[in-house]
Parts: C-alpha cells; structure tokens; sequence
C-alpha cells in the first residue's frame, strides 16, 4: 500500500469566527462553506454562495448571511434574508466539512416573524439535527411561548410546541443562543437564560436569572442600554460562562461567574479583578494599546481563565487567574463594529483544514473565485485523508480499549471524534512520526474521553503502531504548545516534569500525565 501523503500541520482546533459571513458570487451554487482564516487570536471568515439550494429548483439568493451557531461537528446554523423579501427572515444550514449549505423551508404561520435567534443541536451522527426558534410573547404572565422546530426527524417540516412561559418581568430580547446539557439556552444580557430542550415531546421553559443584577433593572420600566457591552455570556470548559465589565467604579473592573447548578440558578464569581491589574502589567504594556475599557469579545472555548478583547484595531488574550496577556493580534473589524455580537468560538472538527488566508494588513490581492474553489477541493480531499486516518486510529485504540474486557461488561464504541494532532520526534537517532488523539468512547450509558497516541519509524515502516491508549478520568491536562516552560525551576525538576507533559499539541488535546513517548523536548520547535 502507498504511504499516504503529508498530513496537514497540527492546526489551532478552534478558530475565532467572524459572525457576518461574506456572499461570494464566485463560489458556485451548493459549495458555500469556504473558511479563510489564521491561529487565534486571528480571524476567520465564512464564504458562502449567494444563491443556494432551496425548496425551490433555481435555488434562492441570500443577504446578509449571519451566523448563529457554529457546532464542532462542522455544521453552521446562518440566518439571512431572501432576494426579493428582505422583511423575513430565514434560516440556512452550512457544512463546512462536505462544503455544503442549503435554506431550510419558510416556517408556517410564523414566517413573516421569524426572530432569527434560532439555536442548533447536533446528535453524534451529523446527520442527525434539530434547529429550534423561541417565539416568546410580549408579556410573559401567564402566556405561552412557541418553540418552532425542524429535525432531520420531522420530515422536512417545522414542528410548534407550546410552553408555559415563566413570569419574567421585562420583554425579552434574545442577544445569543447556546447549546448546553442537551438544551437550547436563549440569553437576554439584561435578565438571564431561557433554556428548553426542544427534542422533548412536552418541553419545558425554564428561567434561570444572572447574577448580580441591578436593582435599578428590577424595580421599573428597562433602562435602554447596549447589553453587549457591559455583559456577556458563552461557553468554555464545559460550562456556562457569564462576564460583566462594570464601568460604575473609578476604576472598571471584570467580573466572571459560572453557572454552577442550572437546576437552582446557582453562579459562582471566579474571578474578580480591576482593568488596572491589565493596563499595569507589562504584556499588556508591550502590546502598545491604551488604558481604554477594551470591548469584551468571547471566551476560551476550553480555558476558562482566558477571555478576549477588543481594543483598537486589536483583539487580545488575557488570563484571568495569572493577569497577563496571552496572544495580541491586529485585525480589520473596526472600531465602530467590534463587540460581544460580531465573533464567535468555532471549535472545529479534526476533519475539517481551514484555509489560510491573508492577515490584515498584509499586502495581498483576495484569491480569485477559481483559486478558493481550487483550494476548497484540494482541502476537502486532505481532510477525507485525515478523516479516515482518525478513524483507523480510534478502531485500533478500541481494539486495544476491549481486548481485557469481559462479557459481563459493556464493551466501548466511539461516539465522537475530537482532536488529532501529528508531529515528528527523535528518538536513538531515529525520527518517529506521532499521533495524538483525543475521542469519545462510550460504554452503555457513560461517556469517557480517552487519549491514543500511535507511532511510526518515518524512514523505516510505513504502519502505525499504538503505544499508548488511556481513559481519562482524573490527572490529566492540555498540550503545552506554544506555553512558557517554567524557567524557574531546576534542570533536574524540569527534567523530570517535561516527561509528564507534551510540547507538541495545543491545549484543547487532553494528555494523561505521563504515560506516552512523544512530544516531552519542550525546546523543540514542534
């Protein structure tokens, strides 16, 4: 069998994605999902083709294709409106691994008021979704609320659901939409979540309020205000995230909650700290930015110490728990456009290669429309390669995972891909090529995330051997990548803890501590 050829460099694994998608007239109909972007905290940006497949056999043109959720399985839920309609709002769904996007039908009785704050859910086979819109009512007392749903279950149709509204005091005004323990969880920055699960035959609505409000907001008519700037929610680390810039105080300061039990709306404050402990630190000095609130801009989606910010023409990394700048990059948003709304945390799929594009400020002419398509193919075709290499490598971590189990115990299956990563080491003189991987196995009714890491002799045998195969319960952490080592400590110490980490993969790939060959010369450039 002929070695396969190159694998793409280990990418960053999520991507920071610009939330208004561009419609591209050079892409053809139906290939609609071309990705043109760079390592966070650089930008990426979404192509589509203004004319896409629709109920209707010429397709239909969109405007103004704006993207309301992005699933790490590579499917993007886009909102947009119509040629020839620009009051209605509808909905798009985008494959960035098949590089495909299709309009899903207008929804009956409720087409002309479509809020365009639908959210996604995607089940472990990706053809298997449900996209669901909250129509809530004016006045939430005693009023029912409408849960517009379509599935891959239901035919190709919208289903309603009515549920019973909780009493919330203010209109509600969605700002985002995220998917979390299998529910739907509709925010209004003002007030808290919404959250449902819509692939329930009776759903319920459940209000869950932020933290900390103002009484001024809970005793009167709302104080008309841009939310976005001020408070914020999203997901990183598995968990629901809230965060408030508050600007009363003579010194602004930053405050992160997590939603600690959904069940009895229970936030916990993480981290608490003034904008002075940014401005006075010297990576933030070094960045040259100025002592300006920042515009907060989205979460880590697997570090929650981490968060972004706009300043300037700029967006930068800074970490909470340590208080210094982890990564600064320029980019092209613009002042008056760069806010909470405007991007989004993509964690991609392992199949899916985003295309590099030109950085802002780089003197460079766009691809033509020919080149992306080009390119589109050449990616779709490393991406099946490495799609298929995942897959061999998981199916020979399972042989290993099943081969001491009994028959009185649930064997394991995959259910999820996650991350892979290739690099090469030195080993006695030899290079050796490595895979890292991350997957999720499931056994009855658990899900565990197990780590594989697989071998081979670059200028010797062709076939990957595993060397290590681990469930991951407790003890383990990211990849090292790009991180300080710690000079501080002894050589001997260094020594010593460099071979319970890995140098080579990025923080979003969960290591066990020690226990695999590769990826411990932290002073490699890897």
């Amino acid at each position: 069998m002929p070695s396969p050829p190159p694998s793409p460099a280990p990418g960053p694994r999520w991507a920071v994605l610009l939330r208004r998608a561009s419609a591209d007239p050079g892409l053809p109909q139906g290939t609609g999902c071309l990705a043109l972007g760079s390592r966070p905290p650089g930008l990426t940006e979404l192509f589509v083709s203004p004319l896409v497949a629709g109920s209707s056999s010429t397709g239909a043109f969109v405007r103004n294709p704006f993207v309301l959720a992005a699933d790490p399985s590579g499917i993007l839920l886009l909102s947009g409106s119509l040629d020839g309609s620009p009051e209605r709002t509808s909905y798009f769904l985008c494959d960035a691994v098949s590089n495909t996007v299709r309009q899903l039908p207008d929804i009956p009785k409720y087409g002309d008021t479509a809020t365009g704050t639908a959210g996604l859910i995607v089940g472990s086979d990706r053809n298997d979704f449900m996209v669901a819109e909250l129509v809530v009512p004016s006045s939430f007392d005693g009023a029912t609320a409408i849960l517009n749903c379509f599935s891959s279950e239901t035919g190709g149709v919208w289903i309603n659901k009515s549920v019973a509204a909780p009493f919330i005091r203010f209109p509600w005004c969605t700002d985002r939409v995220l998917f979390y323990m299998g529910k739907l969880w509709w925010a209004d920055l003002s007030q808290g979540l919404l959250a449902s699960d819509p692939l329930s035959a009776k759903p319920d609505l459940d209000f869950v309020p932020f933290p900390n409000v103002r009484p001024t907001m809970m005793s009167g008519r709302r104080v008309p205000r841009d939310p976005s700037s001020q408070r914020c929610v999203g997901l990183s680390g598995g968990k629901v995230r809230y965060v408030v810039i508050t600007t009363r105080a003579l010194v602004p300061k930053i405050k992160l909650w997590t939603l600690a039990n959904p069940e009895t709306s229970e936030w916990t404050l993480d981290y608490e700290l003034s904008l002075k402990d940014i401005w006075d630190d010297p990576s933030y000095d070094e960045t040259g930015l100025p002592n300006y609130v920042p515009v907060f801009a989205l979460f880590h989606p697997n570090n929650p110490q981490v968060v972004y910010f706009f300043q300037r023409e700029h967006l930068f990394g800074f970490n909470l728990r340590i208080k210094t700048v982890t990564e600064c990059q320029p980019n092209d948003i613009g002042i008056d456009d760069a806010s909470y709304n405007s991007v989004l945390a993509w964690e991609v799929p392992p199949s899916l290669v985003i295309s590099s594009g030109p950085l802002s400020g780089e003197e460079s002419q766009s691809p033509s429309a020919f080149d992306r398509i080009a390119a589109s193919f050449s990616d779709a075709c490393d991406r099946a390669i490495v799609d298929m290499e995942f897959r061999q490598f998981t199916r020979i971590a399972l042989a290993d995972l099943n081969k001491d189990i009994t028959e009185e115990k649930r064997i394991f299956s995959v259910s999820e891909c996650l991350s892979l990563c290739y690099f090469d080491d030195e080993a006695n003189t030899k290079k050796i090529e490595y895979a890292h991987l991350n997957f999720c196995a499931q056994s009855g009714s658990k899900k565990f995330i197990v780590f594989a890491e697989l071998a081979k002799d670059v200028d010797g045998c062709n076939s990957w051997t595993l060397t290590s195969c681990e469930v991951l319960t407790k003890n383990f952490h990211g990849g090292l990548h790009d991180e300080e080592v710690d000079v501080k400590q002894s050589k001997r110490t260094r020594k010593r803890k460099r071979s319970l980490y890995c140098f080579a993969c990025q923080a979003e790939l969960k290591h066990p501590k020690g226990g695999f060959d590769g990826g411990h010369a932290a002073a490699a450039t890897y």
